[in-house]
């Protein structure tokens, strides 16, 4: 654990050490911000449904930036050896980039939280609903940086696992939205597999067993298949 926490904290100050860090900061909440402000201008209701959408759909992309390098880069530079050589465990290595990647992600999703506060200051929107709307944002953030993990364990291109990443995710979280369209046949297997069914429900206010064991599966498996990756380059 110690070893887990120590790469950790490493990713995330490398991570604010960089450019990147302000610009995906800036961008993304810019981008949260103009969003939010024109549903309230749209008139819609004190619900916080329509901005979590938006906010699942944007984090999409920026997931993929995220992971794109955790061991990719590791792997281009050839500092990836130093990691195999230090004493700490492989799964460490791995399960500590994630770690730090889903930290930074996470404190994104805080940073937003201050648009519930607009809504409850001037109006009484659902509490609850909103407690468990942010809860599936990161469960699917989790999942989605899982997948992106894996991804960068594949290749040494930061570009070729940014690309996997983003299309894995994307077609995850698509399964969901073109369920409906199906024959009636496949269309309840289709969308469980799609993780914005699963966030849908929880945003209305409604938790159900089968979401929660939709992402205490799928993200333990891409970690699991991340941390087979890596001790496979060995």
């Amino acid at each position: 654990m110690n070893a887990i926490t120590a790469i950790a904290s490493r990713e995330i100050h490398s991570f604010f050490v960089s450019l990147r860090a302000y610009v995906i900061l800036t961008l993304g909440l810019s981008l949260f911000t103009l969003f939010f402000a024109l549903l309230l201008l749209d008139g819609r209701e004190a619900s916080m449904r329509s901005m979590f959408k938006i906010m699942e759909f944007l984090f999409l992309t920026i997931v993929p930036i995220l992971t794109m390098g955790l061991i990719a880069e590791e792997r281009r530079t050839g500092t990836v050896e130093l990691l195999r050589t230090a004493p700490v465990p492989r799964s460490a290595v791995v399960l500590g980039k994630y770690a730090g990647a889903l930290g930074i992600y996470t404190l994104m999703v805080a940073l937003t939280v201050h648009f519930y506060g607009v809504l409850e200051h001037y109006g009484a929107p659902d509490r609850w609903p909103a407690i468990l709307g942010y809860t599936a944002l990161v469960l699917e953030g989790a999942l989605m940086l899982a997948v992106g993990v894996f991804a960068s364990c594949l290749t040494s291109s930061q570009a070729v696992a940014c690309l996997v990443t983003y299309t894995a995710c994307f077609g995850i979280y698509a399964l969901g939205l073109i369920a409906p369209y199906l024959p009636e046949t496949w269309a309840p297997a289709v969308a469980y597999w799609g993780a914005s069914s699963h966030t849908a429900s929880m945003a209305t206010g409604l938790i159900q067993t089968q979401d929660i064991v939709y992402f205490a599966t799928l993200t333990p498996l891409f970690l699991g298949l991340a941390v087979w990756r890596f001790k496979s380059q060995e």
